[in-house]
């Protein structure tokens, strides 16, 4: 567990703006965290938090911006506010010849030559194309289970299906979810266990080395392959350092983020049965109730470091300091929407901010859109019935992904 980190107030801070707030670990704040992000509202628009969690990006002394204009602006100003986790403070070990987590940590104007190698693969035709595969990947977890009358959700369905994607869009073997799972596990929620999150990263490392190094041999069609075959600046193919960053990014990205979506978006279902039975009887208004559970539960709080001394909203900034964009302060803010703490199927919640916003607005939207729909319609297909285990008490990370630890959901089988 990360522990808790009080830094002084810089003396450009003013004493009216500073509030403490610990997304990372504070018992409050994990025991409810829609809670705890909707009592912002009466804070002030930005404010300076001299607490956090220790090791992290801004561990203790960071502006939080929060209100959907605000929290939009700042995703959108790339001039004021870097994409990177800051100097010295990278999400893995930085290769000399390429940044980290690219596009991700990269701002324009280079930041338009790394997305452009992945652009293609990520448009709404690419991801329908795997709509069939992903069916049949959800169907199979599903019914491993389903005669159970029970299962733990986030274990056997809410990492194995995001593993199972990444996989078939990489072309590698479904087969692999399970060794993919407990990687992704261990490096992104090591627990403390320092040792074996290395070791897990080194082994990472070694599978995506390998996999670059059989597409750039032998070139299939998929993602990789894809992402070796175009053209990088005045290059016919990106260095392999840049094909490695990007390929750390998605196996991060994409396991762990839709796992936490899958969790919160479960969560709902099984304690809100009226909502399921809507999804049940009208299955056309599952795409609109993918976007507002989105905005309901949006878990991702990005961060960013100020590049120049700067006012931002009225408040000056100096070079250098964190800055915090949560997501749900913009996706559930009581000022731009009506009911804000309500889920209602038939808001148009299309502008919600859980994939950002500008340049580094998230590549894999379409993608995580079709994952979850597939995923709402395949569980409540064949699980028609089911809610939360009893005694069962929601137990929350913190972080730059809030997430599930456990979801146990129980059904009657007969």
């Amino acid at each position: 567990m990360a522990h808790l980190v009080r830094r002084p107030v810089p003396d450009h801070v003013p004493s009216g703006l500073v509030r403490e707030f610990d997304f990372f670990t504070d018992p409050n704040f994990l025991a409810d965290p829609w809670v705890a992000f909707d009592a912002l509202a009466d804070a002030p628009e930005i404010f300076w938090s001299p607490v956090g969690g220790q090791g992290y990006h801004g561990g203790g002394g960071y502006w939080f911006i929060h209100g959907y204009d605000a929290v939009r602006e700042g995703f959108r100003r790339h001039d004021l506010f870097g994409a990177s986790f800051g100097p010295g403070e990278t999400s893995m070990p930085e290769a000399a010849e390429c940044p980290a987590g690219v596009p991700l940590t990269v701002d324009p104007p280079d930041h338009a030559r790394y997305r452009a190698l992945l652009a293609e693969d990520f448009t709404p035709r690419a991801a329908a194309m795997l709509e069939s595969k992903l069916r049949t990947l959800a169907a199979d977890l599903i019914d491993s289970f389903a005669q159970r009358g029970s299962c733990e959700f986030v274990e056997e369905f809410g990492r194995p299906f995001p593993a199972a994607a990444f996989l078939a869009l990489f072309g590698l073997p479904s087969a692999e979810w399970k060794r993919f799972v407990e990687l992704a596990a261990t490096i992104l929620h090591p627990g403390g266990k320092a040792a074996a999150a290395a070791a897990a990263q080194e082994e990472i490392n070694v599978i995506l080395a390998d996999l670059i190094a059989s597409r750039q041999k032998d070139p299939r069609d998929d993602l990789m392959s894809h992402v070796l075959q175009r053209p990088f600046g005045d290059q016919p193919s990106p260095p392999r350092a840049v094909a490695e960053s990007i390929a750390h990014l998605l196996f991060e990205a994409g396991l762990d983020t839709m796992t936490m979506a899958l969790g919160h978006f479960f969560l709902f279902l099984a304690t809100n049965p009226a909502h399921r039975q809507r999804l049940r009887d009208d299955p056309g208004v599952t795409a609109n109730a993918v976007e507002e559970l989105l905005r309901a539960n949006s878990f991702i709080t990005l961060p960013r470091f100020v590049k120049e001394d700067t006012t931002f909203r009225g408040v000056f900034m100096k070079k250098g300091d964190h800055v915090w964009l949560p997501t749900a302060c913009g996706s559930r803010d009581p000022h731009s929407w009506e009911r804000h703490d309500e889920v209602n199927f038939d808001r148009l919640a299309h502008r919600h901010l859980i994939f950002g916003a500008g340049p580094h607005r998230c590549l894999g939207s379409h993608l995580a859109r079709l994952e979850l729909r597939v995923a709402i319609e395949e569980f409540n297909t064949r699980i028609p019935e089911y809610s939360v285990a009893a005694n069962y008490v929601p137990d929350y990370h913190g972080g730059i992904g809030m997430g599930l630890d456990s979801l146990r959901l129980v059904w009657d089988t007969q």
